[in-house]
């Protein structure tokens, strides 16, 4: 085997076990609520619009939000005979004290502003009430869904 091909195969390596720990919790396995010990109850997941549409310049973050989309898929299918009910919010364009600290500039918060229909970011609250209105009892009906929480910016082209 060439230089060049070790060095790929090792780099393809690395990339597939970093996605698998972005796709898993800090111990290896995929988060549970205490719920999920008592045959009952929800987990509710949390993915990215990146991982969800193209585009993003990184490869390894959609790529690793992507697999949080499937796993929940597949996690309400082996779950759903117990009465698990698992569901994902996929937050966008969210402006979190995180980001703010990286110092944007009111430029690039318009940019991000002007990707969604409604026109405005989202904030942590509204990515908190998504997860909490999927673990209530409101949401009985509801397992394998993926909840964009982004304003519209997914639901279809912003300009014609």
């Amino acid at each position: 085997m060439q230089s060049n091909e070790r060095s790929f195969d090792r780099s393809l390596k690395e990339r597939v076990a970093i996605v698998g720990a972005r796709a898993h919790g800090a111990d290896g396995a995929p988060c549970h609520s205490a719920h999920a010990r008592h045959r009952q109850g929800a987990i509710v997941n949390v993915a990215s619009v990146a991982g969800l549409i193209g585009g993003h310049p990184s490869l390894l973050y959609p790529t690793s939000k992507g697999a949080v989309v499937n796993m929940t898929r597949a996690m309400a299918a082996h779950h759903g005979a117990q009465g698990i009910r698992v569901n994902c919010v996929a937050p966008g364009m969210v402006h979190t004290p995180m980001v703010h600290a990286r110092g944007m500039s009111e430029e690039t918060r318009e940019v991000r502003r002007k990707r969604s229909f409604l026109q405005t970011q989202g904030s942590g609250w509204d990515v908190g009430h998504a997860i909490r209105c999927l673990a209530s009892d409101e949401s009985g009906g509801v397992t394998g869904a993926i909840v964009p929480v982004d304003a519209g910016a997914t639901a279809g082209r912003h300009s014609y």
